[in-house]
């Protein structure tokens, strides 16, 4: 990035993006529950349920990350407008 490189954020569209993972999230969950867990086998089978479930995990994880992002984004930006009042 260049110092005169500028990144903007759309605190609002970050909620979004979030709730969008928790669909995905449901998504994996529903697939690992239902779909997974009636294969009754080993090795291969519950290698990839794990790793539906740690895809899971991880999608939830950057959901919950982006709302903090948006709440400090949107609390910043209040306390800058603040400061210039």
């Amino acid at each position: 990035m260049t110092p005169d490189a500028v990144t903007a954020v759309d605190p609002l569209a970050l909620p979004i993006a979030a709730a969008r993972l928790d669909a995905a999230a449901d998504m994996l969950n529903a697939a690992r529950r239902i779909h997974l867990a009636g294969l009754r086998s080993r090795g291969p089978i519950d290698e990839l349920i794990a790793a539906v479930a740690r895809w899971e995990s991880a999608v939830q994880e950057v959901a919950t990350a982006l709302r903090a992002a948006a709440d400090r984004y949107i609390e910043s930006e209040t306390r800058a407008a603040e400061a210039l009042r």
